[in-house]
């Protein structure tokens, strides 16, 4: 059975690409562009069978407040914790154009990482070193 990711993304083009390379090694991914449509796909169709979340911190802000997710730059995050409701230890990666080396990417990552399981990676990488830590999150070990 292939391993199903849950990718939740704003701006499909940037990540086309390594969807495209994720597939071709075999694994399925349910697309969704805001946190209100994977929340609601995931509440109704209880389809949790996923193995990891990839998620980008800056979404629309939708439902949830500007203040819990820093006028937008943290919407990831609090999607994350209201999907950890039914999918408490799934991994995660954060996949995000914000640079660390901000103070914004600073605060941010301090929220970010302070959930379990979850990853940091800029958006820019390599398809294979995306690869490579989707393996090591969900335990599949080797090289890509």
């Amino acid at each position: 059975m292939a391993k199903k990711i849950l990718w939740v993304e704003d701006e499909r083009y940037q990540v086309d690409a390594y969807m495209r390379s994720l597939k071709r090694r075999g694994y399925e991914i349910d697309f969704f562009e805001t946190p209100w449509e994977v929340l609601e796909y995931v509440e109704e169709e209880r389809n949790r069978d996923f193995s990891l979340i990839i998620i980008d911190l800056m979404l629309p802000v939708g439902e949830f407040s500007k203040e819990e997710t820093q006028n937008g730059l943290a919407t990831g995050v609090i999607l994350l914790l209201a999907l950890r409701r039914w999918m408490a230890n799934l991994p995660c990666i954060y996949f995000t154009n914000i640079p660390m080396s901000t103070i914004a990417g600073e605060n941010v990552y301090r929220l970010a990482t302070h959930v379990d399981k979850t990853v940091w990676l800029q958006k820019g990488i390599s398809s294979d070193e995306l690869i490579g830590v989707v393996r090591k999150l969900i335990g599949e070990g080797g090289e890509s």
